[in-house]
């Protein structure tokens, strides 16, 4: 293992930016299964687990952390987890003839970073990514690595390989159920995976999950805390005159029971979204009591969503969400207590987001955010504390069409109360 090395001091932004709260309207032109109105809700206590609600952007201020202690390229973005006490993130680097996974700590409390360990990589960072889960006594990774790595013991274990079907290269979604760990989807370079897997830490062992009603795809999904859910995504639709792949978007989802092992074909979203390979750039999260579906692009189409989706269990219903005053795709997204947060990513014809937006579901209104301190960005990873949202890393979004020159960020910036 790497020795622990620690570095930085928060430089504290400490000027609180005042925002005006702007409620958005839905757009009349589009229709939905269900009604564009807001649906009543539970209490916003009901809708987190055991973090603190966000406070109302008003009262948030931006302050910078130390830098992370990468340098170079990073592929694919880092995959990071709360842990109770420090964000543990795994950064992939490589260069032209090597690749390697490097564990990472970062402490809030004292705004230092270490370095944990290298990761035992068996395969090169080409052939896929890793997906991160915290089991509440582990960090999981599924992918590339395929290994556990238990902060309390500060050691590693591997995983036995997943089973064949559930796909090379790690899945696209993959959820915490509170006894397994879930993936669906994904896969190496063109594949287009329709299987998926689940892993039982208590037993150490994998098994594939029954065939799904949906086609292969990169997609975006949640954990309901009953059931996986799966909407929209990337894929291939059959292929051109000359064996080319057609790419679509897709609209369709479904649910996965694991307390049946079962699934359940759910309706479409109101229309397809999708976007992204590896780094899907559309997002969804749980609320608590709906799905919502954020970002992201049509088939055909470069230009990002404005309006995203909500799906409730209960009804079985979508309704769509006002559009978010800055349409965005390949942005850090979470839910922070009370609130849906979206940051960073880009726009239509590779314009920058000045600042990022929280959605409320019980007002179901968007409200814009300070500005943050950090330079525009895609792919940056974000956590959620249960006190602040943490967001650092990603690739200048300035530099993407510069390739291979992008510029890989390494500084960060929690998002907390004044």
């Amino acid at each position: 293992m790497l020795p622990r090395q620690r570095l930085g001091v928060r430089h504290v932004t400490a000027a609180l930016v005042a925002i005006a709260l702007v409620a958005l309207v839905g757009c009349s032109g589009e229709t939905s299964s269900s009604s564009n109105s807001a649906s009543v809700r539970p209490s916003a206590s009901s809708a987190s687990s055991s973090s603190t609600p966000m406070p109302t952007p008003m009262t948030l201020v931006w302050s910078r952390i130390a830098p992370a202690p990468v340098s170079g390229g990073y592929y694919p973005p880092a995959q990071a987890v709360w842990d109770g006490h420090e964000m543990l993130v795994v950064v992939s680097q490589f260069d032209q003839k090597t690749c390697s996974e490097t564990l990472l700590s970062y402490d809030p409390a004292t705004d230092a970073w270490s370095t944990v360990s290298d990761v035992p990589v068996p395969k090169g960072c080409y052939e896929g990514t890793d997906k991160a889960v915290w089991t509440g006594e582990e960090l999981i990774l599924w992918g590339i690595s395929n290994a556990a790595y238990d902060p309390a013991t500060d050691a590693w274990r591997k995983l036995p390989d997943p089973p064949g079907g559930a796909g090379d290269g790690g899945p696209s979604v993959v959820v915490w159920t509170g006894t397994q760990m879930l993936g669906w989807g994904g896969g190496c370079c063109d594949q287009q995976i329709a299987g998926g897997a689940a892993y039982t830490p208590a037993t150490d062992s994998w098994r594939l999950l029954p065939k799904s009603p949906l086609a292969g795809r990169h997609a975006a999904g949640a954990w309901t805390g009953e059931e996986m859910i799966i909407a929209g995504g990337e894929g291939y639709a059959g292929f051109s005159p000359g064996g080319e792949p057609h790419v679509v978007h897709f609209a369709d989802a479904a649910a996965y029971d694991p307390a049946t092992r079962s699934w359940r074909r759910l309706p479409s979203m109101p229309i397809g979204r999708g976007g992204g390979y590896y780094t899907v750039t559309y997002d969804a999260v749980w609320d608590g009591s709906e799905m919502i579906v954020v970002g992201g692009t049509q088939t055909g189409s470069d230009r990002p969503l404005a309006r995203g989706v909500a799906y409730d269990p209960s009804t079985n219903r979508w309704r769509w969400l006002p559009p978010m005053a800055f349409p965005r795709e390949s942005f850090v997204a979470d839910w922070i207590g009370d609130q849906l947060i979206v940051w960073g990513g880009i726009g239509e014809g590779g314009s920058i987001p000045s600042s990022g937006e929280t959605y409320d579901p019980i007002a179901n209104t968007w409200s814009q955010l300070p500005r943050s301190p950090l330079r525009a960005r895609v792919d940056a990873v974000g956590v959620w504390t249960g006190e602040e949202f943490i967001v650092f890393v990603g690739t200048d979004a300035r530099t993407l069409n510069r390739v291979p020159a992008s510029v890989f960020l390494t500084d960060g910036a929690a998002l907390g109360p004044a």
